[in-house]
C-alpha cells in the first residue's frame, strides 16, 4: 500500500483573507456613517444657507448705493450656488444611505412640469434662452411619487440650461401604451455644448462631468445626473441620453404609469411658453394668519 500527499501551510493565505474581509466589512461601515452623518445634516447645512439667502435678497431691495447693491447681489447668488450643491450632495447621501422612500398618489404631470419651468423661467431670460413645453393633452394625471418626479425634472432642466449658451430648452411629453402597459415619456432637449459618444456613459457618474480637469468651463458638483438616474430607477423607470457634441443633447425618462380616470387627451396643436406666474397682492387684512415656530434665530426673517 502507498500513499501519496502534499502538505501545504495555507496560514498566511487564511489570515490575509480575513485581514481583507474585516477592512473591507470596515470601510462598508464607515461608508454608511457618511452617508447616514450627511443625511441627518439637512437641518443643520440649509438653515444657515437659507438666513444667507433671504437676508440678501433683502438688502438688494432698499439698498440705493450701486456698489453695495452689487455686493448683496453677489452673496445672494453665491449662496444660491451653493445652497443647489448642499442639496445635491444630501440627496446623494440619502440615496446610498436607502432613504429615499417613494410616496404614490395621483397628481398632474403638466402642472409640476410648468411650475418646474416658472421656476427656471428667469434663468433662461438672463440667458437669452427660450424654456418651453409641448404636451400632447391638455391635462394627465398619473400615480407615482410627485417630489420625485419633481425633482427629475427640475434636475434634467437645470442641467440643460447649465450647459446651454444659445438657442434653449424644450420638454416634450407624450404617452405610449403597449400591452395595456401605459408609459409617460418626457424628452428634455438643449441646444448646448453636447457629448461625444465616448462620452455619453460618463454623465451617469458621481462627480464626474463631460467638462473636467483643466478644461472644466462649467460650475456643478456632476451629481445631478447620477441622483437623477437614481430617482427613475426608484419609480421603476429608464433614463437615457442622446447628442451630439456641438449641437445639444436630449434626455428621455421613460415611466410606467397608472392612469388616472381624469385623464384628458384633448390634443395640444402649438408650443407651450410659460412666463412665470403673476404676482397677485393681498392687503394684510387679507393674508391668513399662520403661526411659524422657528428655533434658529438665523432662519427668522
Amino acid at each position: 500500500m502507498f500513499i501519496d500527499g502534499i502538505i501545504e501551510d495555507i496560514t498566511e493565505r487564511k489570515e490575509l483573507e480575513q485581514k481583507l474581509i474585516a477592512e473591507k466589512e470596515k470601510a462598508e461601515e464607515m461608508n454608511r456613517v457618511k452617508s447616514s452623518f450627511f443625511s441627518n445634516m439637512s437641518h443643520e447645512l440649509r438653515t444657515p444657507m437659507i438666513g444667507i439667502l433671504g437676508y440678501a435678497e433683502l438688502l438688494q431691495e432698499p439698498l440705493d448705493d450701486v456698489d453695495v447693491k452689487r455686493y448683496a447681489a453677489i452673496i445672494f447668488n453665491g449662496g444660491r450656488r451653493l445652497m443647489e450643491t448642499l442639496n445635491l450632495i444630501l440627496d446623494m447621501s440619502r440615496v446610498e444611505a436607502g432613504k429615499i422612500k417613494s410616496t404614490i398618489f395621483s397628481f398632474e404631470v403638466i402642472l409640476i412640469i410648468k411650475e418646474v419651468i416658472g421656476l427656471f423661467h428667469e434663468n433662461a431670460i438672463r440667458k437669452s434662452l427660450y424654456l418651453r413645453a409641448n404636451f400632447d393633452s391638455d391635462s394627465f394625471y398619473i400615480e407615482s411619487d410627485p417630489a420625485l418626479f419633481r425633482q427629475i425634472i427640475n434636475n434634467l432642466v437645470n442641467n440643460a440650461l447649465k450647459y446651454t449658451k444659445e438657442g434653449g430648452v424644450e420638454i416634450n411629453l407624450r404617452t405610449e401604451t403597449q400591452n395595456g402597459q401605459t408609459t409617460i415619456i418626457i424628452k428634455v432637449s438643449d441646444t448646448g455644448i453636447g457629448i461625444a459618444e465616448e462620452h455619453l456613459d460618463l454623465v451617469w457618474e458621481e462627480f464626474r462631468q463631460v467638462s473636467e480637469g483643466k478644461g472644466r468651463s462649467f460650475e456643478g458638483t456632476g451629481l445631478g445626473l447620477s441622483i437623477t438616474q437614481n430617482f427613475v430607477a426608484k419609480l421603476g423607470g429608464q433614463i437615457s441620453v442622446e447628442s451630439k457634441l456641438g449641437v445639444g443633447s436630449t434626455f428621455t425618462v421613460m415611466l410606467p404609469i397608472t392612469p388616472h380616470p381624469a385623464n384628458e387627451v384633448t390634443k395640444v396643436e402649438e408650443s407651450v411658453h410659460l412666463p412665470l406666474p403673476p404676482v397677485v397682492q393681498k392687503t394684510r387684512s387679507a393674508l391668513p394668519v399662520v403661526l411659524y415656530v422657528e428655533d434658529d434665530p438665523v432662519a427668522v426673517l
